[in-house]
């Protein structure tokens, strides 16, 4: 079991909170790290649950701002995406868990919802678990390849996310983009373009071909990285993004 929890750490670790500059993904990390850290001491409060929870990457930014946290997952998505590593209280089918009406004081969901088939039903649940008052806290997609395959069915905008969210009943108190339009670009280019050509073809590359492109795109990727972040504070158009920060109240 030490053995285990060191494995989760250093997952965490490189994945979702000290992500290196090399990471395929440091762009949409970075982001969704600094977002939910600003975020957690402004809107958690007493008993959270995380909705899709995988490894409990963001856990330690809560657990200062609540009495007790607590991790659902559908146990064959989170086994596709993260194998034993995957850190749930409870596996079971997130749109219709069973647990209580109004059980939890805080509701956190990260990029859980276009995973989801039935929006409406999950926004249901959300609604129903909470208590009078409480807060959810949601990172959504706006624009990303396809992923988590077969699990992966949509996409959002700010106008689709206001209108399915107030229809279930919620207030929104804060809905931002993470990125502007040059971060996320360049993100895509890194994960679509740059190591979708890799996967497309490393099947058929000789052993000499993989270690060059792959010390090809590890030089590269950095670069691409740090002009993201600089840039991107630039920029003006928001109307393209990675994700949504979305706090609503029920």
């Amino acid at each position: 079991m030490g053995s285990l929890n060191t494995d989760i750490e250093k997952y965490i670790q490189k994945n979702f909170i000290n992500v290196p500059l090399t990471h395929p993904t440091y762009i949409a990390n970075r982001n969704l790290y600094r977002a939910l850290k600003e975020i957690a001491p402004k809107y958690a409060k007493g008993k959270l649950i995380d909705l899709g929870c995988g490894v409990k990457p963001y856990e330690k930014l809560f657990r200062p701002h609540i009495d007790e946290y607590f991790g659902v997952d559908l146990e064959a998505t989170a086994s596709s995406s993260y194998a034993d590593l995957t850190r749930a209280d409870l596996f079971t089918d997130i749109c219709d868990t069973n647990l209580k009406d109004e059980a939890f004081d805080t509701l956190l969901s990260t990029q859980v919802l276009e995973h989801i088939y039935d929006t409406k039903k999950y926004l249901s649940e959300c609604y129903r678990l909470l208590t009078m008052g409480g807060g959810a806290i949601f990172t959504v997609p706006q624009t990303y390849e396809c992923h988590a395959k077969p699990y992966d069915y949509y996409r959002f905008t700010e106008f689709s996310l206001r209108k399915l969210f107030e229809e279930k009943g919620f207030e929104i108190i804060e809905l931002f983009p993470l990125e502007g339009a040059y971060a996320t670009v360049q993100q895509l280019k890194i994960v679509s373009v740059i190591l979708g050509r890799y996967k497309n073809k490393h099947e058929k590359m000789t052993f000499l071909e993989k270690v060059a492109y792959k010390v090809y795109t590890y030089s590269l990727i950095p670069i691409i990285n740090l002009r993201a972040v600089f840039f991107d504070k630039s920029t003006d158009n928001v109307d393209l993004c990675l994700n949504y920060m979305l706090v609503a109240r029920k």
